[in-house]
């Protein structure tokens, strides 16, 4: 995916779900780090990221960034442990980064991020170093400035 692809040049390992070999990685990355391991993804029960940092808690060790369309997120969510740790973002807006689809209608699409701009609001909230999050950012808008030239439209939600 292009959020893996951005990632990877900030040091995160890609597993692609299905590949044998992959899923037993990520398994076994999960199992061997259980309690510093959380899933990024909007479930009823994730707990908003700030709160995995707040009253002196430690942060994650790693997190899992699931990525795809949200049908092939719910089932890759579905598929990884449940007693794994979800959370949740509250800062990521639309209008930061635009978005690479329309999700939902109007009065709720600005809370609809994609992925990778989730994964900043993530960085922000956990309170990660201010210029790592700069440089994710700075490469993400990069990123999607070039994308939106190339379809010559964006995928924001306009008056």
């Amino acid at each position: 995916s292009n959020t893996a692809k951005l990632l990877l040049h900030f040091g995160a390992d890609a597993f692609a779900w299905g590949v044998e070999d992959h899923d037993e990685r990520l398994r076994r990355a999960i199992v061997d780090d259980l309690e510093g391991t959380v899933v990024l993804y909007p479930s009823e029960s994730a707990v908003p990221a700030v709160d995995l940092v707040a009253d002196g808690c430690t942060p994650p060790r790693h997190i899992v960034v699931l990525d795809g369309g949200w049908r092939e997120c719910k089932r890759l969510n579905d598929w990884i442990d449940p007693s794994v740790r979800r959370c949740v973002v509250t800062t990521a807006r639309r209008e930061q980064f635009g978005g690479t689809r329309k999700y939902g209608d109007k009065a709720s699409a600005s809370t609809r991020v994609q992925t990778a701009a989730a994964f900043v609001a993530l960085m922000e909230e956990l309170g990660e170093d201010a210029e790592q999050v700069d440089a994710v950012t700075k490469g993400l808008s990069h990123y999607m400035s070039c994308w939106e030239a190339q379809i010559g439209r964006s995928k924001t939600w306009t008056a």
